[in-house]
């Protein structure tokens, strides 16, 4: 099947499965819903998610320090923000990796630079992966853990073997194939890393759980602004076995997917499934403000230059 038409049907999957729980939940009491919001609220949920955002390109200047130290924090952070914007218009963030083309004028090749930003997403996939398995066990049943628990043991020793010399060559040769000069470099920068900057990884982890936490504030102040309290440990549990959902490459970023798990595992905990979807619009609604942000001001600087 041609991959264009694969995508596009990917798509269609994604909107059928929104739309679906929309119909089933009620368009009108997820408007009513809507319309009790506290505004105040999500002005500090806003706040909470540029917050995070802040701490992963500190996880990514920690990184890219190696490459060039003159990285400026401000300009790396202007940078990612419009990388990330550009991620929510493709499959699995993938937009997050245009970060690379940005930071050339730092003399930061594909190959090196994909390297980072790999590393760091690993890093954030183990940490989710650990909390989501935490959460089936917590919020669905004990012996729920065993099957993503063995899909995460599968996972890591596949890419363990991608991360050999025979994988690697592999990649190169079935996947990069006439790219695969473009990433020169990417092996030396990735196991240098991993073998003689084990304190900077060790940074990148540390302030990966600061992340994760703070992205459980953000959700934390949208529930709030519908007059619904839940647990900051709830609520990181819930979003991990999430992230991982989002994963399934049934739908591009998850879409769909992510909104009928959590609302089964909000649901779980006894929240409504109206204020459920209800949140899911907000969040939709805050990121794309903060991406709208971004582009204006990215212009305006531009055009100040």
């Amino acid at each position: 099947m041609n991959k264009k038409i694969f995508n596009y049907l990917r798509l269609l999957l994604g909107i059928i499965i929104i739309f679906f729980v929309f119909y089933k939940v009620g368009f009108i009491k997820i408007g009513q819903t809507l319309a009790q919001t506290e505004l105040s609220y999500l002005v500090i949920a806003f706040l909470f998610l540029v917050i995070s955002i802040f701490l992963n390109t500190i996880n990514l200047k920690i990184f890219f320090n190696t490459l060039n130290p003159k990285i400026k924090l401000y300009h790396l952070f202007k940078h990612f923000s419009l990388a990330r914007t550009i991620s929510m218009f493709l499959p699995g963030r993938l937009g997050d990796f245009s970060l690379i083309i940005f930071l050339k004028k730092y003399n930061v090749d594909i190959g090196r630079g994909t390297a980072i930003m790999l590393l760091d997403k690993l890093i954030t996939f183990i940490l989710f992966s650990i909390l989501g398995i935490m959460g089936i066990a917590v919020l669905i049943d004990l012996n729920s853990i065993y099957k993503p628990l063995l899909a995460l043991i599968v996972l890591i020793i596949i890419t363990s073997f991608f991360l050999t010399t025979k994988g690697r060559d592999l990649i190169k040769k079935y996947l990069l194939r006439k790219y695969a000069h473009k990433f020169k470099g990417f092996s030396k920068t990735f196991f240098s890393l991993l073998k003689k900057k084990r304190e900077l990884i060790l940074l990148n982890l540390v302030n990966t759980i600061l992340r994760i936490v703070v992205i459980g504030i953000y959700i934390y102040f949208i529930y709030l602004s519908l007059g619904i309290k839940l647990g900051l440990g709830i609520i990181v549990l819930i979003e991990s076995i999430i992230t991982l959902v989002k994963l399934l490459p049934l739908t591009p970023s998850g879409i769909g997917l992510r909104e009928i798990t959590g609302l089964y595992l909000y649901g779980i905990v006894g929240i409504a499934s109206e204020v459920i979807m209800a949140r899911y619009i907000i969040a939709a609604l805050l990121n794309y403000s903060y991406g709208l942000f971004v582009v204006i001001f990215f212009k305006k600087s531009k055009q100040a230059v």
